[in-house]
């Protein structure tokens, strides 16, 4: 009889404990998942804080620079990049040398661009103001493509360092101007990494790339903003 009490009264403990077990489980899954709701949401809005950077300084490109993007043979993209595409005016094949008209263009376009991008309420979210050189995959016909990629990277090098020589230069800045400029300034070559087809569109195959549209010089800015999403990622980590 003894016997029977205890054996219930073990089990009663051992349900007991059962249930307090799946308390604390049901808690901290219910304790993950507004972590995890909260992490989402804030993900969220810092990402619409990108969004929303971008979009502002794109509407403010677009306002000082638009009337005349067309006729410096240039395109401003959402992604803050303008790419000066008009192989006539850039250099030529195969040289590093700026041409006469894209100096003239450059005279014009970069104190506007400039002025835009050093106004109070866009300086200090831009983190690098980037000229990137792009060529075609081509090379002399019997060049092998390995060697020509390499060739390639030291002209849209040297393309790009000529026009941040330029434009640092020979276009009337401040000191105070060219001291940010050289903390925000990158001269990068992507050599023939990104092709474009005949209408300006990146290219899916070697028989679509247009050489002339693949070759062009491109002024990125990039924003700080996304420092944000990186370090709530990293935070995210560490937490868990």
């Amino acid at each position: 009889m003894n016997s029977g009490k205890k054996h219930h009264a073990s089990s009663v403990h051992d349900e007991d404990q059962w249930i307090s077990l799946s308390d604390i489980m049901a808690s901290m899954m219910m304790i993950f998942l507004l972590i995890s709701v909260a992490y989402m949401l804030k993900m969220e809005k810092l990402a619409n804080i990108i969004k929303d950077t971008k979009q502002d300084i794109y509407q403010e490109l677009k306002q000082s620079l638009g009337n005349d993007l067309d006729k410096w043979g240039a395109e401003l993209s959402p992604d803050l990049t303008i790419a000066f595409q008009d192989p006539d005016t850039l250099f030529d094949s195969g040289s590093a040398e700026l041409k006469e008209k894209y100096k003239s263009n450059l005279n014009e376009f970069f104190p506007k661009y400039l002025k835009t991008i050093m106004q109070d309420n866009i300086k200090d979210k831009i983190k690098e103001v980037r000229i990137e050189g792009h060529t075609s995959s081509h090379w002399k016909w019997d060049t092998p493509a390995n060697e020509a990629y390499f060739l390639n990277m030291a002209l849209s090098q040297e393309r790009t360092r000529d026009t941040l020589n330029y434009v640092m230069n020979n276009t009337s800045l401040s000191d105070i101007e060219k001291e940010w400029l050289q903390k925000k300034f990158r001269a990068i070559g992507f050599s023939s990494a990104a092709p474009r087809d005949k209408h300006g569109n990146p290219a899916e195959s070697p028989d679509t790339e247009d050489p002339l549209m693949s070759q062009r010089v491109e002024f990125k800015l990039l924003t700080n903003t996304e420092d944000l999403i990186n370090q709530a990622a990293n935070d995210r980590q560490v937490g868990l």
